[in-house]
């Protein structure tokens, strides 16, 4: 399989986080507009049910970022070693920086998966926008207006990140599919619009570039484990020794899916991208494809697998 990074341009708000599994349904929908529901079931579906999923995708991540890798440490912070009272307080404010810290720079990730977590601290990036609430009435699906139960509007809030125009995202793809048909489809997929209220022009996005990354998969000496870069799912024969943190999703079917009766799937629960395991040959890709999620007579799939990217994770941790 060959890995590409895609580059690409928010063109207007997002609602929902471009989330690895989320890239995955929009992108099969988008296949089914461009080459029909026959390619679909053999091209995406068939093979990813049989364990050998033709297409992967990381979470989105800022420009030049990735993910933070989970139960790293600067290195650097020793404070039992720190004899001066402006060194100590220097390491404090550099260990505060890293609560809630997502993202970092593409370097200081090569760092880290080479072993070296000293300094990292100084090259944590955010995930940029503004935030901002827009207030909706609640809509019944049977009557098609808006609820009024007790007298009351039953109003509700969604946030939505707005973007600076010059604001760009990393996605990594994994994939076996031929470059060409995978641009063709990416392009509409993000077009078309990726989460929630894309028919208000939410989650539009703008292809830039499509190219391969040759340097992301290769190994570092003594490599001993890998970094997800995808919220994912794991096997039963998947590595279990590591560093992780969970996330439990509530998905909601899309597009045609998602006016039937029932438009939710099950309750999910994912480790979120950033997850570092050991293993002692590390593979490209790591996690399941689930089915059966949803109560329609459909073949919905969930992408429960992440990009994993080799890494030596220092002895002692």
């Amino acid at each position: 399989m060959i890995l590409y990074r895609a580059a690409i341009a928010p063109e207007g708000p997002l609602v929902s986080p471009l989330q690895s599994d989320t890239l995955f349904g929009a992108f099969c929908w988008s296949w089914l507009r461009c080459f029909g529901e026959q390619s679909l079931k053999d091209d995406i579906l068939c093979p990813a049910r049989n364990g050998e999923p033709p297409v992967i995708f990381s979470n989105g991540f800022p420009d030049g970022g990735l993910p933070l890798p989970m139960g790293c440490y600067d290195m650097g912070n020793q404070f039992e070693k720190i004899t001066g009272k402006q060194e100590r307080r220097a390491a404090y404010q550099r260990n505060k920086k890293l609560k809630g810290a997502r993202f970092v720079s593409r370097s200081s990730f090569d760092r880290i998966r080479a072993g070296d977590w000293r300094g990292f601290a100084d090259e944590l990036m955010e995930e940029g926008g503004r935030e901002d609430t827009t207030i909706h009435n609640m809509v019944s699906r049977d009557s098609g207006t808006v609820e009024n139960l007790d007298g009351a509007g039953n109003l509700f809030g969604s946030d939505r990140r707005f973007f600076h125009p010059s604001q760009r995202f990393d996605c990594y793809v994994l994939t076996s599919l031929e470059q060409k048909r995978l641009s063709v489809v990416l392009e509409l997929m993000l077009s078309l619009g990726i989460g929630a209220d894309k028919s208000t022009g939410c989650g539009v996005f703008r292809l830039e570039t499509l190219e391969k990354d040759r340097e992301l998969l290769v190994p570092p000496e003594n490599a001993n484990g890998f970094i997800a870069l995808s919220n994912f799912v794991p096997a039963h024969t998947d590595p279990t020794e590591g560093f992780y943190q969970t996330l439990a999703k509530y998905p909601k079917l899309d597009r045609e899916f998602a006016m039937s009766e029932t438009p939710f799937k099950k309750p999910m629960l994912f480790l979120k991208s950033g997850a570092m395991f050991r293993a002692n040959t590390p593979k490209e890709w790591y996690g399941r494809c689930i089915t059966g999620v949803a109560a329609i007579d459909e073949p919905v799939m969930v992408n429960g697998c992440t990009i994993a990217v080799p890494a030596c994770i220092p002895e002692g941790v």
